[in-house]
């Protein structure tokens, strides 16, 4: 019975309301959507040919705020899309 009661009282205490416990919240889904559309964008014009060297263009990008423009014209549903992210 002290066993039980061990193990309800470990589960109660995790579940503390207190905010420096509770586990940071997930990005912003929109901000991760649009730097998956722009890396999308960006792959689209490279060709790879080991994954080496994606790994080492991606890196380039790691801890940047802004990913550089493809160097083609957007379509009007990217335009759009741009648009949208940034009246998110």
């Amino acid at each position: 019975m002290a066993t039980k009661r061990k193990a309800a009282t470990r589960v109660k205490n995790d579940l503390s309301t207190d905010p420096a416990k509770k586990s940071q919240p997930i990005s912003d889904q929109r901000a991760i959507e649009k730097v998956s559309s722009d890396m999308t964008r960006l792959f689209s014009e490279q060709s790879f040919e080991t994954l080496e060297e994606a790994n080492n263009f991606i890196q380039q990008f790691v801890g940047t705020r802004d990913l550089p423009r493809p160097e083609r014209e957007l379509t009007p549903v990217e335009r759009a899309q741009d648009k949208m992210y940034v009246a998110w």
